[in-house]
């Protein structure tokens, strides 16, 4: 299922600190950037800094917000601005990303349905200003959720992390991947943390998007 053509991009947020990446080691295989804005109501420190310097490398700047407990208006409020800031939301642009997931420390959702209408509620205003939202989750969480049929509307970038995550790991491990629309049947895939020599001396999320990402 992956193949040399098949696009490649990349996720960074605030742990990765600008000063810390060098774009002009990037591999020209990876041709999108998705850039966190916002935690729940908080902003990304580093957002500009990455969301410029993935223009300024000629890659695709895409941005994701990581949905959180507190009030959609005030998620979306903070969000928003932050596109403005930015400079997202113009035709063209990777579609904005939901990042629906666990919040750190829970081991299962503290309230599924509140969650689960915090994330409706921010896709239908995705859906207002950008013309639509990429659902980032895992399987699993989706299942914690109650398998929200709404949301296998939308395009899903899945997380499943192999043991191996090399390339070669993540070539033989895609059709195992686990997604809301069964085993393998994924559009977009987060195979996990990845050295990328040159570009950072951390791991990377690296991920795949079987043709072009979904844009504006």
């Amino acid at each position: 299922m992956i193949t040399d053509s098949t696009t490649r991009f990349i996720d960074v947020s605030k742990w990765q600190h600008p000063t810390s990446l060098h774009w002009d080691k990037l591999p020209s295989d990876i041709s999108a950037v998705v850039v966190r804005t916002t935690y729940g109501k908080t902003p990304d420190p580093f957002a500009k800094a990455h969301f410029d310097a993935a223009l300024n490398a000629k890659r695709k700047a895409g941005v994701y917000h990581f949905v959180t407990y507190d009030a959609p208006e005030t998620q979306w409020h903070a969000f928003s601005r932050q596109c403005e800031l930015l400079g997202f939301g113009c035709e063209g642009d990777v579609l904005p990303v939901l990042d629906c997931e666990l919040l750190p420390k829970e081991k299962t959702p503290a309230d599924p349905a509140r969650y689960l209408s915090n994330a409706n509620k921010l896709a239908a205003l995705c859906d207002s200003a950008f013309g639509g939202c990429i659902i980032y989750t895992a399987a699993s969480f989706w299942q914690m959720l109650g398998r929200p049929r709404n949301w296998l509307e939308r395009p899903l970038w899945v997380a499943h992390y192999p043991s191996d995550r090399s390339e070669a790991g993540a070539r033989a491990f895609a059709d195992k991947v686990l997604t809301p629309h069964g085993p393998g049947a994924w559009r977009m895939w987060q195979s996990g943390p990845r050295l990328i020599p040159g570009f950072s001396s951390a791991k990377i999320d690296y991920n795949y998007s079987l043709g072009e990402l979904p844009v504006t």
